[in-house]
Order: C-alpha cells, then structure tokens, then sequence
C-alpha cells in the first residue's frame, strides 16, 4: 500500500479477493513500482533463552547510472546517488517500455510497446484536474487551473485534437461561456507541473449512421456522420471490425461516435 501498488482503488481491502480488475491494476502499479534494496535484512541471535531481534536497515533505491538499463519505465533520478531508479519492469521484463505521449484528441497520455511493437496508447488521468459535459466559463476554468499556474505556465486548447486558441480567452473575470465548451461536449483540463504546462481538450459527440450492412467479407461497415468539425464537414468513415465491435450493425442504424480532427478518424463508437 505504502508504495503504491493498490494505486487507483480507493476501495482497497487487504483481506479480502482480488477481481481481475484490481489484479491487472496491481500488477501495472508493480511494473512501475521502484526497486529497493537492504545493506542489512535484520537478524535474530538468542541468547540465554532470551531472543534478540535486530531489525533491517531503512531500505535504499536500486539506482544504474546506464540509461539504456533504467529509464524504459521511468526515467527518475535518486536524489542521493544521482543515478536512475531502477523500476520493476526495467529489471525484469527489459522488452517493456513505457513513454510519454499524446493521444489522438491530444490529451496527455502514456504508450506501453513490447519489444518495439506499440500495445496502447492511453490517457494519463494523474494529470486531469477537472472534467465538464457543461459549458465551462472563463472564470470557472480560471479558479480550477489556479493563479500559478495561469500565470506562469503555457497554455494550448484543442477541440477534436485540432489546435484551438480558446484558451486565451480564460480570465478571472470572465463570465461568459468558453466557445467549445457545450451540453453533451467532454472538456477536459490537464495541468503538468513539471513540465508547466496546461492542456485543455474538447472532445464532441457525433451521430452516425451506417450506410449499409455490415460487409462480413471485409469485416467493415463505412458510417456518414453528421455535423463539422474545425477544418470542415466530416467525411463518411470506414469501421473495422478490428477496432470496434460492428458485426451486428446493419444499414440505417444509428450510433455515437467521438471523431479525431486530427487523424480523420473515429475513436469511439
């Protein structure tokens, strides 16, 4: 608990059984977690029946000063011995790596590949200090980011992952509703300490509706999806059925979907 392996689950309950859920969640906290080692792991001697205990020294990082060895998880520097921790996963699945990212809305996000092939890219939540799907003024968004950080740190704002200056008009000041943000849109605010920057993201909600039958043949379904983005008119899409679960769908059908400005392509469905 102490080093966090039980990271993310506020509800945790040392005696009682794990679900897969939590299981896959400790087991991703260990790969991160920081090795430590002991000069002495304590000792017991007994002496005219009488049984002393000598406890452990105060643990220790493990620490390399070889980048190449220790900074796949994590790239931490022990502030005694000024070499890199050594994570868990850089000492024992060596193939694992884990870097700073962003994702496809341009929200900040961590990607974990094996052996240089990528399994995912995922949002890094440690950093969001506020959710909306309201409109969000100028102020509201002012008071949540705080004054250090207005002051001091870059700002950038995206809607749909592309590039927005909405950020400029947040002011402790200002009452009024921040374009983008709207009923039914998902802002969201980052705020990177170490970095100083601040990162906010609007990600909108699109209907859709598929323009044939799922082909079975293809394993695809191509949807037209209403409404514009920054740079325009979305144009109609083509799903695979690697990537979304689309085999029940048939013509006329409507669905939801999240769309990447960016990368001209559904996220979500």
């Amino acid at each position: 608990y102490e080093i966090g392996l039980t990271d993310g689950n506020d509800n945790f309950v040392g005696s009682k059984a794990c679900t897969r859920e939590e299981a896959a969640l400790y087991a991703v906290n260990t790969l991160q977690a920081t090795l430590v080692e002991y000069e002495n792991k304590g000792s017991s001697v007994t002496i005219n029946g009488i049984e002393v205990v000598q406890g452990a020294s105060a643990p220790t990082y493990v620490t390399s000063s070889i980048a190449g060895a220790a900074t796949a998880i994590d790239d931490t520097l022990d502030n005694t011995t000024h070499d890199y921790t050594v994570e868990f996963a850089e000492r024992y699945q060596p193939d694992l790596e884990l870097d700073a990212d962003v994702d496809a809305f341009e929200r900040p996000a961590r990607t974990w590949s094996w052996n240089g092939q990528e399994i995912g890219t995922y949002v890094n939540y440690d950093l969001m200090v506020a959710e909306y799907t309201t409109a969000v003024t100028g102020k509201e968004m002012y008071d949540v980011v705080g004054k250090t950080a207005f002051k001091d740190y870059d700002f950038s704002s995206f809607v749909d992952g592309e590039d927005d200056d909405f950020y400029k008009d947040i002011s402790r000041n200002n009452d009024t509703d921040l374009a983008p943000t709207a009923d039914g849109a998902l802002t969201q605010v980052f705020v990177n300490s170490d970095d100083e920057e601040v990162i906010i993201t609007v990600v909108n909600t699109y209907l859709a509706k598929a323009t044939a039958d799922y082909n079975d043949k293809k394993d695809t379904i191509t949807l037209e999806v209403y409404g514009d983005t920054l740079s325009g008119s979305i144009k109609n899409q083509t799903l695979s059925g690697e990537d979304f679960a689309i085999a029940d769908m048939e013509a006329d059908d409507f669905v939801l979907v999240t769309y990447s400005d960016r990368d001209d392509e559904i996220q979500s469905i």
